[in-house]
């Protein structure tokens, strides 16, 4: 392997290109070295033409090639796009890397190692508006990657609002916005492989259409694609007993929990009774000791399984959290010298979830907070709970608890469209400049997801976060010298650390 290293005698930098060898006489690593020349700086570029130093980010960008390349995601593309795959594809890198707005995409490219055809942001608007009407491409790629990538029991499904400001757009309407943004929007249904840990399929909805509609939209698409038959995992907003009738009539098959609020919750609570104290009930899962039970539950004219679980240090946890901020409130309420009881009142709706949990009174503008002793208690009786609801019979206690945490960890991926990728507004105004965004958000999306899998298998969290890595690779450079010599810039050791930690081969000389 090659590469360029400074040395600065006086005033002067001098470049030299160092090559490792091997020197099998004395069994040791050697370097040859071999003079280039001087470093020009810029504003001395024009008066020596003799050197043209170029120096351009490569590492970050190396990083997420190799990772398209591992999972199929470039011959995919290929396949389907063709001589559009290359734009397509840098424009996902710049998503993933940068997720900034399109007009910073030329500067960008002009300090990336891309290829050598200049393109300027003209040229970037025209393949997102071809791209945005080829919806019969876009659905070829869906088949081909489901096919690669649809694995295992079970898809996870998610939904999300994305608020715009666009004005000439079908989809985007007036809805119940899960951001609380008085903006119209679309909703983005998002459906993930459980098993691969991989986004396989997004649909766009008009703002104002329900979720199980969405679900059985979805549905129809993936059988379309070749899906095979799935349980659907799906998150607290979907839990309704009219849901559940509609699911069970378009036999999708279904996980969700059950949200403590609704009566039901209660009902499986008293028929488990003894399940936070009956050594019987527990089992190991992976380094937890939790206690199990199922019963049978009837919501309408569907039958379901409950699978419910106790965590005893997840209770104990769950109580202080919820003690600790009842005590905090409390305390606040006094010390702000309140006079009137409407004000208090107004102060505990600022938390509609912690109000139930007082009475207010006053006898001569002397406050009395009262603690409701019996809501608390309540309260505190289900925590470390969790029930979750299986359409599916004969699922193992084991399989299903796998199968809900394995959701908690794709909604975070899921949240980084809306917050890494500033994907949280679109500021498209066409419906198929729209379509486009959201199909390159995607893809960046899946490689996204590729990386944070290869990142949990390693650990490497407990030392990087992704931007993290992406900052300290982007300092591995493509060095080039009147504009035919290419050197790669010496790796650090902690480049090799990552590269490495990621089974991913470092990058060599260039040529």
């Amino acid at each position: 392997m090659a590469y360029i290293i400074e040395k600065k005698q006086g005033k002067q930098i001098y470049l030299y290109q160092v090559e490792s060898y091997w020197d099998k006489e004395k069994k040791q690593a050697r370097q040859k070295r071999k003079y280039i020349g001087k470093k020009v700086e810029e504003q001395e570029q024009t008066q020596q033409a003799n050197i043209k130093y170029e120096a351009k980010d490569y590492g970050q960008i190396y990083l997420i090639k190799q990772i398209a390349k591992e999972i199929g995601l470039d011959k995919i593309l290929k396949e389907v796009f063709r001589d559009k795959c290359e734009e397509i594809l840098e424009i996902t890198y710049y998503e993933i890397t940068e997720a900034n707005p399109l007009y910073l995409y030329e500067s960008w490219r002009e300090a990336t190692s891309l290829s050598d055809e200049k393109k300027e942001r003209k040229q970037i608007e025209n393949v997102i508006e071809e791209l945005g009407n080829k919806k019969e491409q876009r659905y070829e790629f869906f088949q081909k990657w489901i096919g690669r990538n649809n694995k295992g029991q079970a898809l996870v499904f998610d939904i999300t609002s994305l608020s715009s400001y666009g004005k000439e757009n079908a989809l985007i309407e007036w809805g119940y916005n899960r951001d609380g943004e008085e903006l119209p929007q679309c909703n983005l249904g998002v459906v993930y492989n459980e098993e691969s840990l991989v986004p396989l399929y997004y649909k766009v909805y008009p703002g104002s259409i329900a979720d199980v509609s969405t679900l059985k939209n979805t549905v129809s698409d993936l059988v379309m694609f070749g899906a095979k038959e799935s349980l659907f995992i799906l998150d607290r907003g979907f839990y309704s007993a009219t849901n559940i009738e509609k699911m069970n009539q378009e036999k999708i098959e279904f996980l969700i929990p059950m949200p403590k609020t609704v009566a039901s919750f209660d009902k499986l609570m008293k028929q488990s009774y003894g399940l936070q104290t009956s050594i019987d009930k527990l089992f190991s899962y992976k380094s937890e000791v939790l206690a199990y039970e199922k019963q049978k539950l009837q919501i309408g004219k569907v039958e379901l399984e409950a699978h419910i679980y106790f965590n005893r240090k997840r209770k104990n946890e769950e109580e202080l959290r919820f003690l600790r901020k009842l005590l905090d409130i409390e305390e606040t309420i006094i010390n702000k010298g309140f006079t009137k009881e409407q004000a208090v009142l107004d102060y505990l709706a600022l938390d509609s979830q912690l109000s139930k949990y007082f009475t207010v009174n006053f006898s001569d503008t002397k406050l009395k907070l009262t603690r409701n002793n019996k809501e608390i208690e309540e309260h505190l009786g289900n925590k470390g709970i969790i029930i979750l609801l299986a359409s599916k019979p004969n699922l193992a206690r084991e399989s299903v608890l796998s199968l809900y945490r394995q959701k908690d960890y794709l909604e975070k991926i899921f949240d980084i469209l809306k917050n890494e990728f500033d994907g949280k507004r679109l500021r498209c105004h066409s419906q198929a400049s729209m379509e486009a965004r959201l199909f390159i958000k995607f893809l960046a999306l899946i490689l996204y997801s590729a990386l944070t899998k290869k990142m949990k298998i390693s650990n490497m969290f407990k030392l990087y976060s992704i931007k993290e890595i992406f900052y300290e690779l982007k300092k591995l450079r493509i060095i080039s010298i009147n504009s035919s010599q290419f050197y790669l810039s010496e790796i650090s050791k902690k480049q090799k650390e990552i590269f490495s930690k990621l089974d991913i081969q470092i990058p060599s000389l260039l040529t």
